[in-house]
């Protein structure tokens, strides 16, 4: 791969912090290649289905009920498919505020509720009303403490490690730690120049990706060319009839429960585990 593309390549995420600088927000570090810039983060985070909403027997039931309410979309089949996980997105997103809020509050809370009943306890003794409210409360305080413990697992991409362990230091600190990587300072555009202000970063990548299939864009790309020509081909007329043959919803089964379940096959936010446990709602529309 040329040095240019080298340096330059993965910079989508200052084009896009450039289109939201007028928003406000907080400051962070976007990680992308050992280079660093101070961008301005949106007040509207990136939705990420969490694996923690599965843990709710009644978000089958929901599913069901969003699937059938948003009817398709005209356009054609991707723009529907399209369409549904976006109102799907909608409806998640109020419904994780209304069922699961603030998970660490709500722990913190259930874990008040759980020393106030042990207070109680010493104080007056253990009595059968006491014994039903506080197995009542340590109960909701495990399940909060394995919401909280999938959340730092989903985030850290931490995946030999089963539910159940509850080490959700070590989830956070992995999290802390991956955040902290790769910084972007300054990028080294094909002019050799480098470059390191806040307003040229963004502008240097818009200018690199809009000029990247510009044939005027580098002198040496009939040398690439040449370069591509003399690989030889090694696809028979055989298996390029393979390749072309028409896939079938067994085929996209097959891929589909063959992928990890914490990973995301697209930018949308919809890991692959939602669509193996939603699999008979959503299938006839893949």
């Amino acid at each position: 791969m040329p040095r240019r593309h080298t340096r330059l390549q993965k910079l989508s995420y200052l084009i896009i912090c450039s289109a939201r600088q007028e928003k406000s927000g907080p400051e962070v570090n976007v990680n992308a290649l050992g280079l660093k810039a101070t961008l301005v983060a949106s007040n509207n985070p990136s939705f990420k289905f969490q694996l923690m909403w599965l843990g709710d027997p009644s978000l089958q039931d929901f599913m069901m009920d969003w699937w059938v309410d948003k009817k398709p979309a005209f356009g054609t089949a991707m723009y529907s498919i399209i369409k549904k996980l976006q109102y799907i997105k909608y409806r998640l997103k109020r419904w994780n505020k209304s069922c699961f809020g603030n998970i660490f509050s709500a722990k913190r809370d259930a874990q008040e509720k759980v020393d106030s009943i042990t207070r109680k306890i010493m104080d007056q003794g253990l009595s059968e009303d006491l014994y039903k409210e506080e197995s009542t409360v340590v109960k909701e305080l495990e399940e909060w403490e394995l919401h909280k413990e999938i959340y730092w697992k989903q985030k850290a991409w931490v995946e030999w490690i089963q539910e159940g362990d509850r080490d959700t230091q070590f989830f956070y600190y992995t999290v802390q730690d991956r955040r902290q990587g790769n910084p972007i300072t300054s990028l080294i555009p094909y002019e050799g120049v480098s470059l390191s202000s806040y307003n040229e970063l963004p502008q240097e990548a818009m200018s690199f990706f809009a000029n990247l299939f510009n044939e005027d864009f580098d002198s040496n790309r009939e040398g690439e060319r040449l370069v591509l020509d003399s690989i030889p081909s090694i696809v028979s007329e055989e298996m390029n009839k393979d390749l072309l043959k028409p896939i079938y919803l067994s085929n996209i089964e097959k891929v589909v429960f063959g992928m990890k379940k914490g990973k995301a096959p697209d930018p949308n936010g919809f890991l692959v585990k939602f669509y193996k446990e939603f699999w008979e709602i959503v299938k006839l529309d893949l």
